[in-house]
């Protein structure tokens, strides 16, 4: 447990250094003694500061990923054609039955 304190403490004052000069992680690590895949490990395991690479060594800030679920009652929320014939008016959604608007858009004597 010790062993991992002391570990963990030697990677976060590396990391903060890292931080602090402005430089790639490659550009830091060489000739350390360690790859800079293990840095951006560490600093990404310790968290916490502003990280200024990712992963693929870009320059790019870190990004926050969001996962997005949709609701089961509406499983496809988007906007539906809205389509008024006289005083009707007939909202319609992507996949729907061609024939059946059609039908529809007849019997309201919008479909010659």
């Amino acid at each position: 447990m010790l062993g991992d304190m002391k570990t963990e403490t030697k990677w976060k004052k590396r990391v903060e250094e890292w931080r602090e000069s402005g430089q790639t992680s490659a550009e830091f690590c060489e000739g350390k003694g360690y790859a800079a895949n293990t840095l951006l490990h560490w600093s990404s395991r310790l968290g916490a500061g502003t990280g200024r690479e990712d992963a693929m060594g870009t320059g790019l800030e870190h990004v926050r990923i969001a996962r997005v679920i949709r609701s089961v009652a509406e499983p496809e929320a988007e906007t539906p054609i809205v389509v008024e014939v006289g005083g009707a008016r007939v909202q319609v959604r992507r996949g729907c039955d061609a024939g059946a608007l059609r039908q529809v858009l007849e019997m309201l004597g919008g479909g010659q």
